[in-house]
């Protein structure tokens, strides 16, 4: 997947930062608007899975939202390749 910090001007999400502990993030991001948006700190990855994949696999275009999950630590471990359109997750990431 290719990764928006190669794209010149990008900047890290504020929505990443302050998860709180124990919980898992998925933000929405609105490819019309160039937007994020937080939809829901979840009390386990299994959940944020569901949600974000769910969601990923409902696309109906390629400018519908696009869902990501995040850790506690703000790092990216799940999401749709906005290339092949495909539901990834982060080398290293052992869940389903």
């Amino acid at each position: 997947m290719t990764s928006n910090r190669d794209m010149p001007g990008w900047k890290p999400s504020k929505l990443i930062s302050g998860i709180p502990s124990g919980k898992t993030r998925v933000i929405g991001v609105d490819l019309f608007a160039f937007e994020e948006y937080l939809v829901k700190d979840c009390d386990t990855r299994e959940e944020a899975f569901a949600i974000a994949d769910g969601k990923n696999k409902n696309r109906q275009g390629s400018l519908y939202d696009v869902y990501y999950v995040y850790n506690e630590c703000g790092e990216y471990i799940r999401g749709v390749d906005l290339q092949t359109g495909l539901i990834e997750s982060r080398r290293g990431d052992s869940s389903p």
